[in-house]
């Protein structure tokens, strides 16, 4: 009895050397940056994507009504990486949810202006019908900071306006 509590203990301790010896590993490998740890595959969205993050916003904006802004904001389902769902009233061009930037909310998208002096609000206000329609303006890429060209997909459903885009590194 003896014997194989010592054993026990022997094959417990291997085995914890062991799980010690392969985390010290893939931290030694991570620390020298030969692998990345939740990589960021920045400039993967497709404009399919987007017009489906738009399509399921209106969907969900149509089953529980306004209190669909919130979840559009913080709901991983509704954005990640450089993708994400905006949506902007349409009687005043308030801005009642991003899923990127949350200081935004409240604010008048006729105040937003890119960077070579477009007013992006009203591109979008100009721009916006419901049948959806593809405008482009540069913006800030939330994944790696550069304003970059991109492509929005806009629609308009119940006075609201719903617009997500995907940004090209090369256009």
């Amino acid at each position: 009895m003896i014997k194989n509590s010592m054993q026990e203990k022997t094959s417990t301790r291997k085995l914890l050397y062991f799980e010690l010896l392969i985390a010290s590993v893939i931290i030694a490998i991570v620390v020298a940056g030969v692998i990345e740890l939740n990589p960021v595959d920045s400039f993967s969205e497709t404009p399919d994507m987007a017009i489906k993050l738009v399509n399921d916003s209106i969907k969900l904006y149509d089953e529980i009504g306004t209190n669909a802004f919130t979840r559009l904001e913080i709901d991983p389902e509704f954005h990640g990486m450089e993708l994400y769902v905006y949506v902007i009233r349409e009687s005043d061009g308030i801005i009642v949810a991003h899923g990127e930037d949350k200081s935004l909310v409240g604010k008048s998208i006729e105040t937003i202006n890119g960077i070579d002096g477009q007013n992006v609000g009203t591109i979008i206000r100009d721009s916006a019908t419901e049948d959806g329609k593809w405008i482009e303006y540069v913006a800030k890429d939330p994944v790696n900071k550069e304003f970059l060209p991109e492509s929005v997909w806009i629609k308009t459903h119940d006075g609201y306006i719903f617009a997500s885009g995907i940004f090209h590194p090369e256009k």
